[in-house]
């Protein structure tokens, strides 16, 4: 710490931690437990700096990170979290393994710990959160604390710094519990209202979570866009996808034909009118993609609108299903699907 380029800082350890700092600046402290929240805890009731550094015993600041959080803190004063990336170190200074962090994501926070632990906290929040609980150990515990104060705040309220402020021990586990922090995240949802959703591992990464948030009692009426000029083949494939591997419903599919000339169009568009679900919007003239999906849209009597190219194919039944869950949610706008090749790559 004394290499700080700011030198506005305290440090608040247990004795041991401190055993040969002789600076002024570094207090010793005392907790009931000798548990993470406990000693992070007593640590909060004696700080006097507008934000909080909370460190594991293992973590190297780079000289200028202070200097760039109270930078942060000083051009925004209504941030209440600022956070940076960071990377390892071993034993001899080499770094490797960074992790560059993406701006402040609420779902992907909910996801895992996206934060980490280089991460200022406005005090006076953290104190008004009643800091970490003490029902929570290891890591989890700070994560707990990062995801309430971050999701609690202002849009404004969180900032992200693009460079490597700290570096963690190559050699140091990380105590990371991927069966408490769904434990959080399932308490936090509770917490935030969020009535239904539940927290399960993320299928292709357990360590994550993955959220499922329900659909309303009466799931809304979806309306799938899908523009064409001939190419019978790739629609045939996609409606086949929404209307009959789809599990969801109520829906209806609007295909939008700007003057398609082949019979093999007309006849299975012909046939796709026999199910009640599909209508066909004529729009003649120039191919123009915003304005054929406008058009389709103001006739459209859905709640929810879908976008969809007709050379997509459904490979998860539960795909509208899913997107729906988070379309409905009042703070969202839009929902976007990870789309694959057909060889499997994004």
């Amino acid at each position: 710490m004394q290499v700080q380029l700011y030198g506005s800082w305290e440090i608040l350890a247990p004795a041991a931690v401190l055993t040969g700092s002789i600076d002024s600046r570094s207090k010793a402290i005392t907790a009931s437990g000798d548990d993470l929240a406990s000693l992070y805890n007593a640590a909060l009731a004696q700080a006097h700096g507008a934000f909080i550094i909370m460190l594991p015993p293992d973590t190297i600041l780079a000289e200028h990170a202070l200097f760039e959080m109270a930078m942060a803190a000083t051009l925004n004063g209504d941030l209440e979290l600022i956070f940076a990336d960071e990377d390892c170190v071993d034993v001899a200074g080499n770094r490797s393994g960074p992790r560059f962090k993406t701006a402040w994501d609420p779902d992907l926070m909910l996801g895992c710990d996206a934060i980490g632990h280089i991460a200022a906290l406005r005090t006076a929040s953290v104190r008004r959160h009643g800091g970490m609980r003490a029902d929570i150990t290891s890591e989890i515990a700070h994560y707990d604390l990062v995801l309430r104060l971050g999701m609690d705040a202002l849009p404004n309220g969180v900032h992200h710094i693009p460079t490597i402020l700290c570096h963690r021990a190559l050699e140091t586990p990380v105590g990371w519990d991927a069966e408490a922090a769904r434990h959080v995240v399932q308490r936090y949802l509770v917490e935030a209202g969020a009535i239904g959703a539940h927290v399960e591992p993320a299928p292709l990464a357990p360590d994550c979570n993955r959220i499922i948030f329900p659909l309303p009692q009466m799931a809304p009426l979806v309306s799938v866009i899908v523009p064409i000029r001939d190419k019978a083949d790739l629609l045939a494939l996609c409606a086949d996808g929404v209307l009959a591997r789809t599990d969801y419903e109520p829906l209806e599919l609007l295909v939008i034909d700007n003057d398609s000339q082949e019979k093999a169009t007309h006849d299975l568009l012909a046939r796709l009118t026999n199910d009640p679900r599909v209508r066909v919007i004529s729009y003649p003239g120039a191919f123009n993609f915003a304005a054929m999906n406008n058009a389709a849209a103001q006739q459209a009597k859905g709640e929810v609108i879908v976008f969809l190219n007709s050379d997509t194919d459904v490979i998860d039944a539960g795909w509208l299903r899913e997107m729906v869950s988070h379309a409905v949610r009042p703070d969202v706008g839009a929902v976007g699907a990870k789309l694959l090749y057909a060889d499997g790559r994004i």
